[in-house]
């Protein structure tokens, strides 16, 4: 092609490499411990811009119901580097690009890991029970994780 992309191979293999985050996608509602403290979550994942990208919206909330943790995620097919990659933005001002790592159990995909190295927290996102979900933050150098958020589907368009 001299340079040039077939674009609709790009839009193929990209939906394809999205296809097993499926389990990611719905309204979710979640309770748990971050950094200490008990929170309530909500997290919203969808297919945007023709279903290339997934974007996760997850918020944290204090006693009051307001927010007090924020962030963005958005799942793509980098087919440059020709893996799974995850832009995050998180509040106040913090963005990072992270490598996803597939976790399989018997063949079948049961999570994703974002790869950011040893001096990145390390964040994984699992199915788990009947329609259930967990999301644990990691932070570098320690064991136990300092965040645990259980979902479970909740609100519109679960």
């Amino acid at each position: 092609m001299d340079g040039e992309r077939d674009w609709t191979e790009v839009e193929a293999r990209a939906l394809a490499a999205l296809e097993p985050l499926g389990f990611l996608l719905g309204t979710w509602e979640g309770e748990g411990e971050s950094h200490g403290r008990a929170v309530r979550a909500r997290l919203q994942v969808t297919p945007v811009l023709g279903g290339s990208f997934l974007e996760a919206v997850e918020q944290h909330l204090d006693e009051d119901g307001g927010v007090d943790h924020e962030d963005r995620a958005f799942y793509r097919w980098e087919h440059l580097e020709k893996r799974l990659k995850v832009l995050h933005l998180m509040a106040p001002a913090f963005t990072t690009d992270r490598v996803v790592r597939l976790v399989e159990e018997e063949g079948v995909v049961v999570g994703v890991r974002w790869d950011g190295g040893p001096v990145a927290p390390r964040v994984e996102w699992r199915a788990e029970g009947e329609g259930g979900l967990r999301c644990t933050v990691t932070m570098p150098y320690t064991v136990e994780p300092a965040s645990t958020v259980r979902y479970r589907r909740g609100g519109e368009g679960s």
